[in-house]
């Protein structure tokens, strides 16, 4: 994760900030993320990244319809042998 520096912050948002960080219960650097990220887009509730997760893995190819799994069976033999 890298870091990133800002200058000059107005005082009314800091305040802001700094108000929201304390009603959530969270650090000043915590809260000024979670803004960024709703303010980019980027953030959804916990319940809206569930939901993604969950539709990922129902629609992903999970190659058992195609034969590209493995025999289990074959692969623990193999790991054995080495």
């Amino acid at each position: 994760m890298t870091n990133l520096q800002v200058r000059e912050v107005p005082v009314h948002v800091y305040g802001k900030l700094k108000e929201l960080a304390a009603r959530e219960h969270r650090s000043l650097a915590q809260q000024t993320l979670i803004t960024i990220e709703r303010g980019l887009g980027m953030a959804g509730g916990a319940r809206e990244r569930r939901r993604a997760v969950l539709e990922r893995i129902r629609t992903r190819d999970r190659g058992v319809e195609t034969g590209r799994l493995r025999d289990p069976v074959e692969m623990l033999r193999e790991d054995r042998a080495r």
